[in-house]
């Protein structure tokens, strides 16, 4: 059981054919899941110069219409504001009202995928929402900057940083990594560290 949001850079930096493989790779890697009401949920935040919801964590309910929705995501130009998304995220995302299954122990993780530098902070925006229990996978493809990548992923930044000149040598890595998080939260006692200055977990 997982509640997952995707935050997706849409800017004029991604350009429309590399949106278009942003799609199919989103498409992939929830095609991979098990996804359902009551195993996982999916989210998908979409940003440039401001951040929108096109799918809540409660939205789609079926496998099969939240794939058809990922093929016709939009695409659209416009600034890289990723703090402002990673804002939206915590505010609007990882709620009850929303589909959040917080309040019943159920895993909240983020993934971030964007090629380029944000052109507001970050480092803030990251923190709060890690403090407020949600996992950050950070995804950077092209001109993203790696060290922004490591203040907004959770750590250690080996772990939840991926880095790469194309989506495709991504994909299968972080959807093992994902299945894999998933079932060891549910079949493992979680102990976690939490570090109220940072907001590392």
């Amino acid at each position: 059981m997982a509640d997952i949001v995707f935050i997706v850079d849409q800017s004029g930096s991604m350009q429309a054919k590399h949106f278009q493989l942003v799609r199919q790779f989103i498409y992939r890697i929830v095609d991979g899941l098990d996804v359902s009401s009551k195993k996982v949920r999916v989210g998908i935040v979409l940003y440039s110069d401001a951040a929108k919801a096109v799918v809540y964590l409660n939205s789609i309910k079926e496998k099969d219409d939240i794939l058809q929705f990922i093929k016709m995501l939009p695409y659209q130009e416009g600034s890289t504001k990723t703090g402002a998304a990673l804002n939206f995220t915590r505010e609007y995302m990882f709620s009850k009202s929303t589909g959040s299954r917080k309040s019943q122990g159920v895993q909240q993780l983020a993934v971030l995928i964007t090629n380029s530098k944000s052109q507001d902070d970050v480092s803030i925006a990251s923190v709060a929402l890690r403090r407020t229990g949600v996992t950050v996978y950070a995804v950077g493809v092209k001109d993203a900057d790696p060290n922004e990548l490591r203040q907004i992923a959770s750590h250690p930044a080996r772990k939840y940083v991926f880095k790469a000149d194309s989506l495709a040598k991504l994909e299968k890595s972080l959807q093992k990594l994902l299945c894999y998080n998933i079932i060891r939260a549910v079949f493992a006692v979680p102990v976690r560290s939490f570090n109220i200055k940072t907001g590392n977990h």
